[in-house]
């Protein structure tokens, strides 16, 4: 039978129902098997909603898979490779002579959604603009992926970032334990609203990685940092104030 998703979570929703098939077990099933309601299930085989952490954990062991490979469609084996992947690039970056590239200036609940847009004098496509105004100007190489998203003043906590200002963030395929700790990150939570936030990578020896708010004069709750519980969008390079 054919399944309707139209969430944002289509590629989650793909694994789950194929996992479930092969186990031949129903939605009522599988949610009596983990604590939930069906409905859970249903919505989360639509895309629509996507589950905690301790949820994740527990479908990944009634589905006989692992909690990464459920929620991401990665193994370690493959976030290792694209770690290296990464080193390899850094290290060519020297290579590389420097250029001066007009990034287009994406929206703050876009990022990463929107399509590629390039300056044009004349543009003669919709992936063409010529607005000086959406964009920024940086130095970067070829192998370098940098984006630039404008801060939305409304967001809380981050008086290092005032409104209007434009984050350059590098958008590569980042694994949590590439990142060094102090790094200012924009991300998403998995199980929550998709609104992109931004706050500080901390690791702590023998602790797990936690997210705490970019400006520390504002104390909240501590997010934690991993795969299951939120998606990495870029690691921030530089903060222009002023165009």
């Amino acid at each position: 039978m054919a399944h309707f998703i139209d969430g944002p979570n289509y590629e989650f929703a793909m694994r789950l129902i194929e996992l479930r098939r092969e186990k031949k077990c129903t939605q009522e099933e599988l949610a009596k098997a983990i604590g939930v309601d069906k409905r859970s299930i249903s919505m989360y085989e639509n895309g629509h909603t996507f589950p905690r952490e301790d949820t994740i954990k527990r479908l990944a062991l009634e589905l006989n898979t692992e909690p990464d490979w459920l929620a991401n469609g990665e193994t370690e084996e493959s976030r290792n490779f694209q770690a290296q992947l990464n080193e390899k690039n850094n290290s060519d970056t020297s290579m590389f002579v420097k250029r001066i590239e007009l990034l287009y200036i994406e929206s703050w609940d876009h990022i990463g959604q929107e399509k590629t847009i390039t300056y044009s004098a004349s543009p003669k496509y919709e992936s063409q603009c010529s607005d000086l105004d959406k964009f920024v100007s940086i130095s970067t190489s070829p192998v370098e992926q940098f984006k630039a998203v404008e801060y939305p003043g409304a967001l809380p906590f981050n008086v290092s970032y005032p409104p209007g200002a434009i984050i350059i963030f590098d958008s590569k395929k980042w694994g949590i334990k590439e990142i060094p700790s102090g790094s200012d990150v924009i991300y998403k939570l998995k199980a929550g609203e998709n609104t992109p936030g931004l706050r500080k990578l901390l690791k702590e020896p023998g602790g797990e990685p936690i997210l705490i708010p970019a400006d520390s004069l504002h104390p909240v709750t501590p997010i934690k940092a991993n795969h299951l519980n939120i998606e990495i969008l870029g690691v921030v390079k530089t903060v222009v104030i002023h165009k």
